[in-house]
């Protein structure tokens, strides 16, 4: 169950983040508002501390955590994704630091950051499952890819979450944002069932 919650819930904190911030580099959801600015920052930095947290759990020494960034071992992805998780929430404490002290206009240079950081910290996953060699799907090549798109499907899934319980006015940009996100929601969803079938295959 620990292996379950840990990719669902960075999926959601990789998603949050990243599916507002391409909707906004496409032009499809302006990158001036609410949901922008603290919904999504707060909804992924609140999901981050859950793989974090079981990160740290799954050591021999949980105690001994804070060696893992004083004394890394690059070879480790264990190692190479605590920096990953703890620069992408650092990105995001800055991001919310900016909008609630009224330095909105920051936002968007940090997701030039953060969304790389997102990304990554959906991804990288891939690399660390890999050094399980009993595990025959945890192999496939199309894992990085597969968790990035599951991360595109829970962030347009926590976002229309979002906006249901907080009305359209969170998007700022009437039905057409509204549409991109289920849009968004449907491609990712269809390219999630592809790489299912590829990794099936």
């Amino acid at each position: 169950w620990r292996v379950s919650a840990y990719t669902f819930t960075k999926s959601v904190a990789a998603g949050a983040y990243l599916l507002p911030l391409l909707l906004g580099a496409a032009g499809l959801l302006p990158l001036t508002t609410a949901l922008w600015g603290l919904q999504a920052p707060l909804v992924a930095l609140l999901a981050l501390l859950v793989p974090g947290g079981l990160l740290v759990w799954d050591l021999e020494h949980p105690e001994r955590f804070w060696m893992v960034l004083a004394r890394p071992q690059w070879r480790s992805w264990l190692v190479r994704g605590g920096f990953v998780i703890t620069g992408y929430g650092a990105v995001l404490a800055a991001h919310l630091g900016a909008s609630l002290l009224g330095r909105a206009d920051l936002t968007p240079a940090l997701g030039w950051i953060g969304g790389p950081l997102a990304a990554m910290t959906a991804a990288y996953t891939a690399w660390l499952f890999a050094q399980a060699k009993a595990r025959d799907l945890w192999q496939s090549p199309l894992l990085p890819a597969h968790l990035l798109v599951q991360a595109l499907v829970a962030g347009s899934a926590v976002t229309m979450l979002l906006v249901a319980w907080g009305g359209s006015a969170l998007l700022g940009a009437g039905p057409d944002g509204a549409d991109a996100l289920v849009a968004a929601f449907r491609l990712s969803l269809g390219a999630h069932l592809l790489l299912v079938l590829g990794e099936a295959s």
